[in-house]
């Protein structure tokens, strides 16, 4: 999404550091709208795979400014999504109908018709370390690339 307030701040990191490289901010906005940065990776964001694929070209352009064009529709992770139909009741369960019927799944291609098994096994992985390690299925998912930000031993 396009917010000038994050365009400025990213600027302004990347001014002050000198930065010439990829970084990637995760902000929240609170309900008063004021935004808040949640990390900064030097990668592009775990959301890079919901950018259809011309999405893809103009921020890495020379000299490209502003947001990546989208296509109008939302885009998904169908098998996430199954996971989560009965969040907040029946009113939940339509409203996570309606938005799963109007969503693209960015992770189905009729091309390739093993998809939804490569899924299914990546899914069962998931269940597996929930269930091995006593933890949730959000947990499951990131525990091989997440770091909580424990203390590290100084070097020397």
């Amino acid at each position: 999404m396009e917010k000038p307030a994050i365009a400025r701040f990213a600027e302004e990191i990347a001014r002050k550091l000198r930065f010439t490289g990829h970084l990637a901010f995760d902000f929240i906005e609170t309900s008063s709208g004021a935004m808040y940065v949640l990390e900064c990776n030097p990668r592009a964001t775990s959301g890079i795979h919901l950018l259809a694929p011309g999405e893809l070209t103009g921020p890495f352009s020379s000299g490209w400014r502003g947001a990546p064009r989208r296509d109008g529709r939302p885009k998904m992770i169908g098998y996430a999504m199954l996971l989560r139909p009965f969040d907040r009741g029946t009113r939940g369960f339509r409203r996570w109908a309606a938005d799963f019927a109007r969503a693209e799944d960015v992770l189905f291609d009729p091309r390739d018709p093993w998809v939804p098994l490569y899924h299914l096994i990546s899914l069962l992985e998931t269940v597996r370390v929930s269930l091995s390690r006593g933890v949730g299925f959000k947990e499951a998912a990131t525990a091989d690339i997440e770091w909580d930000g424990e203390e590290i031993e100084p070097c020397g």
